[in-house]
């Protein structure tokens, strides 16, 4: 309220001409202001929420020889771990693209642009995580092949998220009628 009374009348030099701006329209353009500023925060957070479980499963089948050797498991037990935690990632990661985008993104389509926002935060988590927990041991690098591994789950990932978002704004829409 203090705004409200101290932004009684607003004056703006343009062009040579005093112009007016009426106390109504100049909070009314604070508020859409502090809107748009909420939603874009409410995408960047999506964004990064669904950058989390790629770099999970991309890190793990990457780091397999490493953990290997920390722990002292056999490899095979730790691809089979692997591989568990990856599928019931693949599940959850489904139902919180759905639990996002229905509850905090309210079922707009603007946010299908976190569908692209993704990929830069999980391209900064990449290389913290290298940055952080360089390769010292040779034998820990992973094969060649696992690059094209990990580009392949980069473009379902990117695919299932689009496809997911989408179908939970088309189911929010039926329901709406």
């Amino acid at each position: 309220m203090p705004l409200a009374l101290t932004v009684n009348i607003l004056s703006a030099y343009h062009k040579n001409r005093m112009t007016v701006i009426s106390r109504i329209g100049a909070v009314e353009d604070l508020l859409a202001g502090r809107r748009t500023m909420k939603n874009l925060l409410k995408i960047n957070l999506a964004s990064i929420l669904f950058a989390l479980p790629v770099f999970a499963a991309i890190e793990g089948i990457g780091n397999a020889l490493r953990i290997s050797r920390i722990t002292g498991w056999e490899y095979g037990r730790v691809e089979r771990l692997i591989t568990v935690l990856n599928i019931a990632g693949f599940i959850l990661t489904g139902f919180l693209i759905v639990y996002i985008t229905r509850r905090v993104l309210e079922n707009r389509r603007i946010s299908l642009i976190s569908s692209f926002l993704w990929f830069p935060y999980f391209t900064l988590f990449t290389y913290g995580f290298a940055s952080l927990f360089p390769l010292t041991v040779h034998e820990d690098k992973p094969t060649p092949v696992t690059g094209l591994i990990f580009i392949g789950i980069l473009i379902l990932h990117f695919l299932y998220l689009v496809f997911v978002q989408v179908f939970s704004i088309f189911l929010a829409a039926e329901e709406q009628k």
